[in-house]
């Protein structure tokens, strides 16, 4: 069976639609478009991590509202010098739950990227930043991030936190109380996935939904984004990926 590397979102795409999975991470066939909420949420994650690690000001705009107060106590807590914090953390976690390289390591099994990492004596917090709505999944996301994190460091306690710019309303705090629990059970999904995914690999199924708009499978009768189709015709190429409409 093929070990691959791993992570929440991606056993979401697999269960989204096969064809899409193997399409995007097994060929590589696939290219983002930008769009003005990609766009958006890029902004304002660059905005808060140059606050974060170099002290630069935030742009005085609304969407910056709801994070300048965590910004500027997570500056102060960087200032104190008692405190590990650092914007944009990422990692790899191996078949042995050990943390090692996010990009190249031996049994690469998953690759984590937080937005915002804090240690402080051993009490992890991790926040991410949201632009977008609140959806279910980012409970899955949190616990996901959180039991990772919770091993990999070594923490005595994690915390993860989700910031949403638009609908502070929604925004949430979970502690991680079972990490190595939730490790394996995640373990247990991806191990599944590869068994599939070996079976489906040459000939993945296709699952026509809402998808079937930002997906850019030209080949694809359901592919419904004329964006991706366009460009692919300008390439002079067969197939060609394109996220967002």
């Amino acid at each position: 069976m093929a070990m691959r590397v791993w992570g929440v979102s991606r056993l979401r795409d697999l269960k989204v639609c096969p064809r899409m999975f193997v399409m995007k991470y097994e060929l590589k066939k696939w290219i983002d478009v930008p769009n003005p909420n990609m766009d958006r949420g890029s902004h304002m994650h660059k905005g808060a991590e140059e606050a974060i690690e170099y002290g630069v000001i935030m742009p005085d705009e609304p969407m910056f509202n709801t994070v300048r107060p965590y910004v500027e106590q997570l500056q102060a807590m960087k200032e104190s010098g008692l405190v590990v914090v650092k914007a944009e953390h990422k990692f790899g976690m191996d078949i042995a739950f050990q943390r090692v390289d996010f990009f190249r390591a031996a049994n690469l099994r998953v690759r984590c990227a937080v937005d915002v990492f804090v240690n402080d004596s051993g009490k992890v917090l991790v926040i991410d930043w949201k632009t977008g709505r609140y959806k279910p999944e980012h409970e899955q996301d949190a616990d996901f991030y959180g039991c990772m994190v919770d091993i990999g460091m070594q923490a005595k306690s994690t915390t993860v936190q989700y910031i949403y710019t638009d609908e502070p309303q929604f925004s949430f705090s979970r502690e991680i109380l079972d990490p190595n629990g939730l490790a394996r059970r995640f373990y247990a999904e991806f191990e599944e996935a590869d068994a599939y995914l070996d079976k489906v690999a040459n000939d993945p199924p296709m699952n026509p939904a809402k998808h079937c708009g930002w997906c850019g499978d030209i080949t694809c009768p359901n592919n419904k984004n004329d964006k991706a189709k366009a460009l692919a015709r300008q390439a002079n190429t067969n197939v060609l990926f394109k996220g967002g409409a």
